[in-house]
């Protein structure tokens, strides 16, 4: 009866020669920075599983939520850096502010309010998003490579790390709304993708 109730990931299981993967999917995920002191496995939230599909860090929520599922941002401020990030097709990696790469196709990174509301105007956003990018070619604060990525209901900030692209994206069918960019330097670049909005 121990597995009853499991809920969680099963890492480079072996079966012969070969290793597996077993992990739960997450079609949607729960941040907020007040559970940052939360032990994995507590239940967090409303009723949420931290470590599972609950996380005190937006790139922690954006590397467990599942392609096509949605990142829900809770009121905070929230300091971000994703070291190791290697883009599609490269070797290097890189320390973005945020990465949602190329297999995170589809995803929504949506601020709400307290109650879980999603915001739908930029006067209203209560999740600031204030990054740490140091990539060697401009920083790019938020990297974006997953086509059909939404960014909704967020203020971003500025980076730590220098000015340059606030927002950098490589993939096709982008949209930042009801966002509040608070950057006075930077910008939103739009490299080699099409239907941008």
């Amino acid at each position: 009866a121990p597995w009853v109730g499991y809920e969680g990931a099963l890492d480079n299981i072996k079966i012969g020669a070969a290793s597996y993967d077993f992990e739960v999917r997450q079609s949607a995920v729960y941040v907020d920075d007040s559970w940052a002191a939360s032990a994995a496995g507590a239940t967090v939230g409303n009723g949420y599983t931290f470590g599972t599909n609950a996380f005190a860090a937006i790139q922690d929520g954006i590397d467990a939520v599942d392609a096509g599922g949605t990142v829900y941002v809770y009121p905070g401020t929230y300091s971000e850096a994703a070291p190791g990030s290697v883009v599609y097709g490269g070797t290097a990696s890189y320390q973005f502010g945020l990465f949602i790469s190329y297999d995170k196709a589809g995803i929504t990174l949506q601020g709400v309010d307290e109650s879980g509301t999603a915001i739908s105007n930029y006067a209203n956003v209560m999740a600031r998003v204030d990054t740490n990018a140091t990539d060697n070619f401009g920083p790019d604060a938020i990297y974006v490579e997953g086509d059909n990525v939404s960014i909704r209901g967020l203020e971003i900030g500025t980076n730590t790390g220098g000015q340059n692209k606030t927002v950098m994206v490589a993939g096709d069918n982008f949209t930042l709304q009801h966002c509040k960019v608070n950057d006075p330097e930077g910008s939103v670049y739009v490299d080699g993708c099409t239907d941008t909005r």
